[in-house]
């Protein structure tokens, strides 16, 4: 409900109730003997869906490249060029286990493409005002489920990284893809209180793990040229 109340002239106040998706109104100003002033549009955010709205406008613009699990193939080849620079592996080796990534994504990325089309079609219908927030991160939250289920399926490479990284590499079984609007993406390692903790609503990693965040954010730089190894 929108109410509009006079303070003084020329000077008014208007006051909404609780909203769950964008409101969009027009004021006319008219003067006292009745001639027409100017016409103002009022439009009203819903702040408490901001990080909803990023989640969706995510899945719904970089589809192929969220279902890719991109973080994951990076956290493959830092460890492999890892153990190559110490000498555990050799080029070789590591090509071919670069190789030999399957990310088995048949088994899941239709359904996710299906998931991100649902999300797509909410978060257009909410800009309309034709929904609330509350359907559209029912919509994100089926999204991010099937993607948990895609990441715990796609753990199975981490088994195939030779025994000599479990000096430095983290056990992986105790991560979760989830979606982290600080890091503004899926991730394993943001938010995961394994590698760092929270601090006023803000999560940082810890010294041992402070090359995971480089991963997550993309920013992670493959030293030898790894990833032009790495099967799509």
């Amino acid at each position: 409900m929108i109410s509009i109340s006079r303070v003084k002239d020329g000077l008014f106040e208007t006051s909404l109730g609780d909203i769950d998706r964008p409101v969009t109104f027009t004021l006319e100003a008219i003067s006292a003997d009745g001639d027409f002033v100017r016409t103002s549009k009022i439009e009203v955010i819903n702040t408490s869906a901001v990080a909803v709205i990023r989640e969706a406008e995510l899945i719904t613009h970089q589809t192929e490249t969220v279902i890719a699990l991109p973080e994951d193939r990076r956290f493959f080849a830092y460890v492999l060029d890892l153990l190559y620079l110490r000498g555990d592996i050799t080029e070789s080796e590591k090509t071919r286990l670069l190789t030999d990534y399957d990310d088995r994504s048949e088994s899941w990325q239709q359904s996710l493409r299906n998931r991100a089309d649902h999300v797509e079609s909410t978060l257009a219908e909410y800009r309309n005002g034709e929904t609330g927030d509350r359907k559209l991160e029912s919509a994100t939250d089926r999204f991010e489920a099937e993607m948990r289920t895609a990441g715990d399926i796609n753990l199975h490479n981490v088994e195939k990284i030779p025994d000599s990284a479990s000096d430095f590499m983290p056990d992986l079984k105790m991560t979760r893809i989830h979606y982290s609007d600080q890091a503004r993406g899926y991730t394993r390692f943001y938010g995961n209180s394994h590698f760092g903790q929270h601090d006023n609503g803000s999560f940082s990693f810890s010294d041992a793990y402070v090359w995971l965040r480089e991963i997550a954010q993309g920013s992670g730089d493959i030293m030898c040229n790894t990833e032009t190894a790495v099967s799509s």
